[in-house]
């Protein structure tokens, strides 16, 4: 498709030149312009398109790899001949008996063999220290380390989600305000106090310009025997780099009852963080 493209922007460049038309005229130059982006467009086309093929190639060679190694640590190609296929074995952790590869328990005692034991034995056996050989090709540094992040990746994500390092960064209303220390209330931060108070609680945010923001906190409070929505007003302060908040309502979503005034929503605060220095104070 890329090389056809190629051709057709070279056949129409041709016709212009034919054509002997005026570039400098007005019609001149949106057609000159227009070729220039063709001719772009065909050229990125063709790169794109090269390195879409490159990358098929390396998949289908990863997956041949992987195969392979699949094939070695659990002896399931069945196309090679047992007689001379290397026998591989494994040293029991119970009793010491030499076992074949692929048997999960020991002839001798009946103990499980580890799977973990499997590749190292194999591995010294085999007389590779950093690589496989194997029929179909070797496995790389580069190949076992891209199979490496493939199976790491999920983990490391969800390692820096846990810290709060992808919602400081995406989400920074949020992040602040579960960081927050409210000192009319209490020492502990905010984000603990409504741990402490609700079950099952969201948290999420929209701004309303590049400093400012809502901040809604909702979930179920067993004390009320209902889900309860709280309304925040964020706001960065630029100038030193702190920011405040405020709450601006309570909704109590089973009652459908809203509380706005300030003696209400004291009341509220005061009791969510007693209640969540009780609950500190059972733990430690």
């Amino acid at each position: 498709m890329a090389m056809d493209l190629n051709a057709k922007a070279a056949y129409i460049r041709g016709l212009m030149t034919g054509m002997e038309f005026d570039p400098a005229s007005k019609n001149g130059k949106v057609i000159a312009a227009m070729m220039d982006l063709l001719e772009e467009m065909a050229a990125t086309v063709t790169e794109h398109d090269n390195a879409l093929d490159q990358v098929y190639e390396d998949v289908d060679e990863l997956d041949e790899d992987l195969t392979d190694l699949i094939n070695l640590v659990f002896d399931t190609d069945d196309d090679e001949d047992d007689d001379e296929e290397a026998s591989y074995e494994v040293t029991c952790p119970n009793c010491g008996a030499e076992i074949k590869i692929g048997k999960n328990f020991c002839d001798v005692c009946g103990a499980a063999i580890p799977v973990r034991q499997i590749i190292p034995d194999i591995l010294e056996e085999a007389g590779a220290e950093s690589s496989v050989s194997l029929n179909a090709g070797s496995l790389t540094g580069k190949k076992i380390g891209l199979i490496a992040i493939v199976l790491f990746l999920p983990v490391m994500i969800a390692a820096i989600s846990a810290s709060g390092v992808l919602e400081a960064i995406f989400d920074p209303a949020v992040y602040n305000m579960k960081n927050a220390v409210w000192d009319d209330f209490g020492p502990q931060m905010l984000g603990e106090v409504i741990d402490d108070n609700f079950r099952g609680v969201e948290w999420s945010s929209e701004w309303l310009d590049d400093a400012s923001a809502m901040v809604y906190i909702q979930g179920y409070m067993p004390f009320y025997s209902q889900n309860v929505r709280l309304t925040f007003y964020y706001e960065e302060q630029p100038d030193d780099g702190t920011f405040t908040f405020q709450i601006n309502s309570v909704d109590m979503l089973g009652d459908m009852e809203s509380y706005t005034d300030i003696w209400n929503i004291g009341l509220f605060m005061e009791f969510m963080y007693s209640a969540s220095s009780e609950a500190s104070s059972a733990v430690a």
